[in-house]
Order: C-alpha cells, then structure tokens, then sequence
C-alpha cells in the first residue's frame, strides 16, 4: 500500500500546483470565477478541473489492484504511468498557446490515461475472481 501512498501524494500536489496556478491567472484576467475559451485561464482551469474528474476512479483503480493482491512492480508500473500520463495531459493544456487544446503532450496523457483505466478496470476484474 505504501506504492499507493507514494502516487497518490504525488497527484495530490500536482493538484495543488494546478489549482495553484488557476488562482495566479485569475488577478491578471480580472475574473473571480469563470473564463474566456483559449485564454491562459480557461486553460489552466481545464488542466485542474480535468484532473479532478479523472483523478477520483484513477486512484480507486490503484488502490484495487493493489488490494486484490498485484506484486508491487505491477502497482508502482501503474503509478508511474498514470503520474507521467496527468502531468503530460497538464502540461499540454497549459502550454497550449493557440487554445485549441490539441497539442502532442496533452493526446499523449489523454491517451495514457485512457489506457490506464481500460487495462487497470480489466486487472481489477480478474484480481476479484
């Protein structure tokens, strides 16, 4: 479980530094809440609150595989992919200049967090039989 700790408090502060950074955007914009589409702001908010859709079932998975007994590469294989696939999917929104979202980081940690939640819903599965 300790693996799960280790990712988890991982992705807690890169909540953090999202959020963080959606609060920093919003003096310069003169916006307490909300955000013009393709600006910094809308952009930065769309990395946290992406992230906090994602996140939740995310770490459940984690938690499951480990809890139904998976050798500990496995789980820390999976942890890294899903650190590495948030903070590619961050980055490519927030450095996305054009604002159309489309950038090569983002696809990447889309697709890998896709991936994560297919192969780990699937080893979640077999783990409870």
């Amino acid at each position: 479980m300790s693996a799960v700790a280790l990712y988890s408090g991982l992705l807690v502060l890169l909540f953090v530094a999202l959020s963080v950074n959606v609060s920093r955007l919003r003096g310069p914009a003169k916006r307490s809440y909300g955000a013009d589409e393709g600006t910094p702001l809308f952009m930065a908010m769309r990395a946290h609150g992406n992230l906090a859709e994602t996140l939740p079932l995310a770490l459940i998975v984690l938690f499951l595989l480990a809890a139904t007994g998976y050798a500990a590469w496995l789980i820390h294989l999976f942890g890294i992919v899903l650190v590495v696939a948030r903070l590619a999917h961050a980055h490519g929104l927030i450095s996305d200049s054009s604002g159309s979202a489309l950038t090569p980081t983002r696809m990447v940690g889309a697709g890998l967090s896709q991936l994560y939640l297919v192969l780990g819903g699937l080893l979640v599965l077999i783990g409870a039989f």
